[in-house]
């Protein structure tokens, strides 16, 4: 915490600055006759602080115009001045030291709390040290702010006066008390902090980022909930095509037990056979309860992951019930297609029992040894066809489970995302 007073243009009379309760003083003077006078007149005082050098806003203004009446010094060459003060004349032109406003509260080291005083009676400079120091917000280091100047003429050249230069600068946490200055023409400006203004000041401006990020958090909700319906609409089309291919899947199986059924009709034209066909069936018969055995089991276990993922997804809302609806539907034809697979292996077990018959037919067969062997050939050749059949059927069914694979995948992401929708944005179904 800081506890500093600093004048800007202290002149060569250090006295009135001695009385303020300040425990650091710096005095800012670039006439070098003014400066010793400062320093010899604020020995013994180990708070007060000598500085010869100039505060500008432009870093050319280096050279100080002494005149024959040292208070009038500046670092701008006179214009009215002349006109006020008839027989003024310039006496010295010094090169000095200068001091940037943005540089002013490094320099001292003046923090952001504590009570700090500035005063700027710089001739011809005041007010754009001033406005400068609003601009760059360096004015809320200080508690206090007296500026001496002039508001109806300048006295300088390139001088602004304080209604054209630092009345365009916002100054609202001070409150503002004007007085005559002791110069012909010349009025100062005391600002003094309102720690009230401040606050709501400050208020205003956290009210103004918390709607700034109201605004930011709501357009990336906006984005985001767009963005999750077009996931939702794009796994709805997903669940559509499986459905398709379910339904294609289905024409294929009804095709395929049509062809079954026609072979069987022609197996049952056949009226002789022999052992070597009859054992070539009961292998036949065996391959076949193993793979029906086995698709029964597939087929089970595709219906348990299916009812899995129904439970799973109940508490997805309106738009999502659609899937379930595709899903049951899925279940349905599954069902069918076992019910299909039970009517084959009936079919199979009646074809096993016909062929118990063709063996005692074989028996009384008087028939020759080459019409055995064409019926053989021929019962081999559509042995062949049927097992080529049944590898097609297996292929389509594999296919059929990794489709339905497929779909527990995104039904399970569909329910991981709703789960974490309803946890994130509750809001946002309840508008659903």
């Amino acid at each position: 915490m800081t506890n500093t007073l600093i004048v800007i243009g202290a002149g060569s009379d250090p006295e009135p600055y001695f009385d303020e309760n300040y425990s650091r003083i710096v005095l800012i003077e670039p006439l070098p006759s003014a400066a010793e006078a400062l320093r010899r007149k604020s020995v013994g005082r180990k708070n007060v602080q000598i500085e010869e050098l100039a505060v500008v806003t432009d870093p050319s203004l280096n050279q100080l115009f002494e005149f024959s009446l040292p208070e009038y010094s500046s670092v701008r060459q006179p214009s009215g001045l002349k006109s006020i003060m008839v027989g003024l004349r310039q006496k010295y032109e010094h090169v000095i030291k200068t001091l940037a406003v943005d540089e002013l509260v490094d320099r001292y080291q003046l923090g952001s709390e504590g009570k700090n005083k500035l005063v700027i009676q710089a001739n011809g400079e005041e007010v754009n040290i001033f406005r400068q120091l609003c601009e760059i917000k360096h004015q809320n280091r200080f508690s206090e702010i007296v500026l001496v100047g002039r508001a109806d003429y300048s006295l300088y050249q390139n001088e602004r006066l304080f209604v054209e230069g630092a009345g365009e600068v916002s100054i609202s946490d001070y409150d503002v008390e004007i007085s005559e200055g002791s110069a012909p023409g010349s009025k100062i400006w005391v600002f003094l902090l309102n720690p009230y203004k401040r606050l709501v000041g400050d208020l205003k401006n956290r009210v103004s980022d918390l709607e700034n990020e109201k605004k930011i958090v709501e357009t990336d909700f906006e984005q985001y909930k767009k963005s999750s319906c077009a996931d939702i609409y794009a796994l709805e089309k997903e669940v559509s095509e499986y459905s398709d291919k379910v339904e294609r899947a289905e024409a294929e199986r009804e095709e395929l037990v049509a062809e079954v059924e026609c072979l069987e009709e022609k197996l049952s034209l056949q009226s002789d056979t022999n052992k070597l066909l009859q054992s070539d069936i009961e292998k036949f018969k065996e391959v076949q309860v193993d793979l029906v055995e086995k698709h029964r089991h597939e087929i089970n276990d595709l219906a348990m992951r299916a009812e899995t993922a129904e439970r799973a997804c109940v508490d997805l809302e309106s738009k999502v019930l659609s899937l379930i609806d595709q899903k049951t539907k899925g279940e349905e034809a599954f069902q069918h297609a076992e019910r299909s697979l039970k009517d084959c292996e009936e079919k199979l077990r009646s074809l096993s029992e016909y062929s118990e018959t063709l063996k005692d037919r074989l028996s009384n067969s008087e028939r020759t040894n080459g019409v055995q062997a064409k019926l053989l050939t021929k019962m081999r050749a559509d042995h062949s066809e049927l097992s080529q059949r049944y590898s097609a059927l297996q292929t389509r069914e594999r296919e059929l489970t990794e489709l339905i694979m497929e779909l527990h995948q995104k039904l399970t992401q569909a329910s991981g995302f709703l789960k974490r929708l309803q946890k994130d944005h509750p809001n946002l179904l309840s508008e659903y």
